[in-house]
């Protein structure tokens, strides 16, 4: 499967990210990650925003537990959950 180079901006930091999966994919979950961050900040704008990514994080780690998507952590194992994504810094490309 033939890797891509893709230009992300996440909660106001940009990332180029090394993936499997289509340019326009990674844009689709951008924008996802991004309106659960910018929901979060406006309702509480005086949050940082280590704060509220932690808590978007939380929330989407709750909607797949209740999908029933989130095996890795029914499995014990959070690595597998993050190996699964195909996505990688560029930073840790070696």
């Amino acid at each position: 499967m033939e890797k891509s180079h893709v230009n992300l901006s996440l909660a106001r930091q940009d990332f180029r990210i090394v993936c499997a999966e289509s340019p326009e994919y990674m844009k689709a979950l951008e924008a996802a990650v991004n309106e659960r961050i910018d929901g979060i900040r406006r309702k509480y704008p005086s949050m940082s925003t280590m704060r509220i990514v932690l808590l978007a994080m939380l929330n989407m780690e709750d909607d797949l537990f209740k999908a029933g998507l989130d095996r890795a952590a029914d499995e014990g194992d959070p690595q597998e959950g993050e190996a699964q994504s195909g996505a990688k810094s560029e930073e840790d490309d070696f």
